[in-house]
């Protein structure tokens, strides 16, 4: 049902229409943004030039069942936040797919492709694997000094782990779930063509986590993380309309005036980083 195959085919329905996709390739440090019919065109005239290569759909193409624990009303506060937003797609937990996505979203990623490294940073993350097998490797925040953590979250294509990875094996209906608010650096190995569907979620019981782990992504990848700091601040300022009219749902068993001030705190230090390159004040 979700076979390579049938997802070109799925593609191929875009090709007249302005969609864009996110291309990457191991060999190339930018990604570039190709017209998805366009591509799906390359694919299917030169199904042998494709190692190295990955392509990020902007939405879901498959449109695969979602986990259903995402479905619960908590897991629902970054499709609330970015409503009504002229353009959803952004770069909270930059997905195997590169640098832009939305909310959900499909990759399609060839052998010997690679992500590079990166922080995960203000959102959690889930990724089901329709096709395929994908290697996962992550260093978690606490396996490795400050100064260390930094260095691989700025490792990106020549990242050195330290011997400190982690490694999940990702195979056929597989789905990985990382938490909003867990800080690591991660990347993605694809040795055999695979197709996943991913989304990116906020929880709402995590939002403090959630913003410091903002602030640290800012500090340690601000160019990375600075492509998107205009929209972010937009969500956070929608995101403070929502907890000044509902803070007990956010709190948790925090009294509300501790929360209400640690919220405040930790959104002015993200403000006041972003807009200084990455550089807390």
């Amino acid at each position: 049902m979700h076979s390579y195959e049938r997802f070109l085919s799925l593609l191929e329905d875009a090709f007249n229409s302005e969609e864009q996709a996110e291309v990457r390739c191991i060999n190339i440090e930018e990604p570039m943004c190709e017209a998805l019919g366009q591509f799906t065109a390359y694919l299917r005239s030169h199904p042998k030039d494709t190692n190295g290569f990955w392509m990020s759909t902007s939405r879901s193409v498959a449109s695969c069942h979602r986990p259903l624990f995402t479905m619960l009303t908590r897991f629902r506060l970054l499709e609330s936040v970015t409503a009504g937003l002229r353009d959803n797609r952004f770069n909270l937990a930059s997905p195997p797919s590169g640098i832009t996505i939305s909310v959900n979203s499909n990759t399609i990623s060839f052998p010997g492709s690679f992500s590079g490294a990166y922080v995960n940073t203000a959102a959690g993350s889930w990724q089901r694997n329709l096709s395929g097998i994908q290697l996962w490797v992550f260093v978690p925040e606490d396996a490795v000094n400050p100064s260390n953590f930094a260095g691989l979250a700025n490792g990106e294509n020549d990242w050195t782990p330290l011997g400190k990875q982690r490694l999940v094996v990702l195979e056929e209906n597989d789905v990985l779930f990382v938490p909003p608010g867990l800080r690591l650096v991660q990347a993605w190995h694809t040795p055999v063509t695979c197709l996943t569907e991913q989304g990116l979620l906020w929880d709402d019981l995590s939002v403090l986590p959630i913003l410091e782990s903002m602030l640290v992504g800012h500090e340690h990848q601000p160019t990375h993380e600075g492509r998107n700091a205009q929209q972010l601040s937009r969500m956070i300022s929608n995101l403070d309309c929502l907890i000044r009219e509902q803070p007990d749902r956010f709190r948790k068993c925090m009294a509300r005036d501790e929360f209400l001030v640690r919220f405040r705190a930790a959104t002015q230090s993200w403000l006041e980083t972003s807009s200084n390159g990455g550089k807390p004040r």
